[in-house]
């Protein structure tokens, strides 16, 4: 279930200088993601592949040689081993806990994201009606949040990525997509932040769902697809190296169907449409460090020239209002999901309806 989407905008003002960031690219993420496709469809080698890969391959099977037989079986054996070995990981673990552990040196004040998905999350969870005991926070990075969750009648456990980040707020050094603690062990799970940089989504959504008992809520946000588009423009201007600067994200279709496939029930994906206004390029990198959302690729490009920096940084003013102020956007991903349970509301079962909804729309004519 997709809902409506809320827009806000608020005006961000410069203070000073900042470290540029490395980023990466969505594009090239997709770009990788075909090419693996076309690398599968060139080792198909039965009668039915098609295409100017078959002009080699299919025809070996049809010469009556046993040389030939053992050389191809030879290939697709050695061929089978290079596709069977782990993928390599999109994002560094060690680059994610640094991140996390630069929040922990920051005011609170300089990450102007957490609040907001904070007073989000805590609105919606004021809605529902029951009453959790056992809860898991997955992140440590905003303090009023946990000091929240702490203040509720009940058991709270804190897992962090960064490990000062961690011993600051008493929280298990834990990466999301390895957790490792008893399952069904919660009533709620709450996530601010941070799905869209696992490198595991799938895994990671599994398994908290184990880690929830029945009728447990999944509860979180994170910086979801359309973010940033003035940003990823100017990155892309003449004269910077076309190479991966930002990170692939996750749009409203797939966070829902994910929340399917793992066993949610009752899932509600929305989106909350952020506008952000800037006096320069440089105020919008400080905001993306302190928010921990720079780069965190396993292989980062190499870092930005002056000259490179200067031209995103010109690209981007392009971009300006007639105030001279530049509007990006940010689009956080709301979700949740329930873990089943018997007493749950159902859908009623298809063609057990007794009333016909032409004759219902007939009747208004």
């Amino acid at each position: 279930m997709r809902t409506g989407r809320t827009i806000q905008k608020i005006e961000r003002r410069p203070t000073g200088q900042a470290e540029l960031p490395v980023f990466a690219d969505d594009h090239a993420a997709a770009r990788a993601a075909r090419g693996q496709r076309i690398i599968d469809n060139r080792t198909r080698n039965g009668p039915e592949a098609a295409g100017p890969w078959r002009s080699k391959r299919a025809f070996v099977f049809d010469i009556p040689s046993r040389r030939h037989s053992r050389l191809v079986q030879h290939r697709r054996g050695r061929h089978k081993q290079r596709m069977s070995q782990p993928s390599r990981p999109l994002f560094s673990v060690a680059r994610q806990r640094a991140q996390r552990d630069r929040m922990a040196r920051l005011p609170a004040s300089a990450n102007f994201l957490a609040p907001i998905i904070a007073e989000t999350l805590l609105d919606r969870l004021a809605m529902v009606t029951r009453e959790f005991s056992r809860t898991l926070l997955v992140g440590a990075h905003d303090r009023a949040l946990t000091d929240h969750l702490r203040g509720a009648d009940g058991d709270l456990t804190i897992i962090e990525a960064g490990p000062q980040l961690a011993a600051d707020n008493g929280a298990l050094v834990v990466e999301a997509d390895a957790i490792d603690l008893p399952l069904a062990s919660f009533d709620l799970i709450v996530w601010p932040g941070g799905l869209d940089s696992v490198n595991d989504v799938p895994g990671a959504l599994v398994r908290l769902r184990a880690l929830l008992a029945p009728d447990g809520l999944l509860l979180g946000a994170f910086l979801g697809d359309g973010s940033l588009p003035r940003l990823r423009r100017a990155v892309m201007t003449d004269g910077v190296r076309q190479v991966a600067r930002l990170h692939p994200q996750i749009d409203l279709a797939a966070m829902g169907n994910l929340l399917q496939r793992v066993g949610f029930t009752l899932p509600v994906v929305d989106v909350e449409a952020l506008t952000v206004r800037y006096g320069d390029w440089f105020a919008l990198v400080r905001d993306l460090r302190a928010s921990g959302l720079a780069s965190r690729l396993a292989l980062p490009p190499p870092p930005l020239t002056r000259a490179e920096a200067a031209r995103i940084a010109a690209a981007f003013a392009v971009q300006a209002d007639p105030d001279g102020r530049i509007a990006e956007s940010f689009r956080l991903v709301h979700f949740s999901g329930w873990a089943p349970h018997p007493d749950q509301p159902l859908p009623a079962r298809r063609g057990s309806g007794t009333a016909s909804l032409a004759d219902a729309l007939k009747s208004k004519r």
